[in-house]
């Protein structure tokens, strides 16, 4: 159970990042722990192209905002890895947004 309690500390603008990663991408987007942050690879694949692979980068740093940590491209892998701050105390702004079901 405590394996998993850093999931606790996604909000729904997580939720919301890793939905609109997979619309773009085409691919599973799925965040892991990184401590005081979680991570993910957004794989591009399918589209290889700079201007869509720059169209994620800014979709991606839009919907963080601060909390970015950084983003570095892997051209070899074909992916984007991205780390993102967890909020410290949740994330009061997120009461307006409905929740999203974890599947």
């Amino acid at each position: 159970m405590m394996e998993q309690y850093w999931q606790t500390k996604l909000t729904a603008f997580d939720a919301e990042l890793c939905k609109m990663v997979e619309s773009l991408t085409e691919k599973p987007c799925e965040p892991k722990n990184g401590g005081n942050h979680y991570f993910f690879e957004a794989d591009y694949e399918k589209h290889n192209d700079p201007q869509y692979i720059l169209a994620i980068w800014d979709a991606i740093e839009g919907r963080t905002g601060k909390r970015l940590i950084s983003i570095k491209d892997d051209a070899d892998r074909h992916a984007l890895f991205v780390r993102v701050k967890f909020y410290n105390d949740g994330c009061p702004d997120a009461a307006f947004i409905p929740k999203i079901e974890q599947e």
